[in-house]
């Protein structure tokens, strides 16, 4: 599996990640929206802007369900908060005086949650998949067919690149400098295009595929989700 996942475009643990991601939230959809597991779990953590936007791209009224259970929670956290003001009690989650309270685990904005479930999901699937290639580079075999692919974006091969041993730790940093060093030549072709001697370079995807290498491929797991939660198969 991880053989074929490294034949594929781009880093293989931001695809696991994108993949669980994907089914994470198919699931939703299909059942956990009224499980209460997930929706005891909803009440302490939120989903953040990148996966609120995943769900609302996909009308789903029957997430009233989900919504209801929410609300009517939010509603007994805020009479538990006015009562405790006028009994002047501290909570778990406030301080005695004003402008030092404290606030509850999920009551931040959908930018800053304190825990989103489907980043959890993909952060463990991404995980994973780091080591399942650092043992797969334990072999030659290995090496060759990861040099011949995409390979790990930067941030994943720096998380490989603590949890590996000196050997390969040496044989993956010489990989990732030697990716760095070609996308860093095809780099240098737009200022020779700027000044019009490279028209070739006009349709090149250069930049974005360098922006993928050094900050990961986040930048395109969006779309990637939305469509894929409306039509993807759900795999457990």
């Amino acid at each position: 599996m991880l053989l074929w996942r490294l034949r594929e475009p781009g880093c293989p643990a931001c695809a696991a990640r994108r993949e669980a991601e994907t089914n994470a939230l198919a699931w939703f959809f299909l059942e956990n929206y009224r499980e209460g597991a997930t929706l005891r779990a909803l009440t302490s953590s939120r989903y953040c802007v990148r996966h609120l936007n995943a769900l609302l791209a996909k009308p789903e009224p029957k997430l009233s369900v989900t919504l209801e259970y929410l609300v009517r929670e939010e509603i007994g956290l805020v009479g538990r908060f006015r009562d405790e003001l006028r009994r002047k009690r501290r909570t778990p989650w406030r301080r005695s005086n004003a402008g030092e309270r404290r606030l509850p685990r999920h009551a931040r904005p959908a930018d800053e949650p304190s825990r989103c479930p489907l980043c959890e999901s993909g952060a463990t699937a991404a995980t994973v998949a780091v080591e399942e290639v650092l043992n797969l580079l334990e072999v030659e075999e290995g090496r060759a067919a990861y040099a011949a692919g995409d390979g790990l974006c930067g941030p994943h091969t720096w998380v490989a690149l603590r949890d590996t041993p000196a050997k390969t730790a040496g044989w993956l940093a010489a990989d990732f400098e030697r990716r760095l060093q070609n996308i860093g030549g095809e780099l240098s072709r737009f200022f020779a295009y700027q000044r019009g001697r490279d028209q070739a370079y006009a349709d090149s995807d250069t930049w974005v595929r360098a922006t993928r290498l050094v900050w990961g491929e986040s930048a395109r797991s969006k779309p990637e989700l939305t469509r894929d939660a409306e039509t993807a198969p759900v795999t457990g």
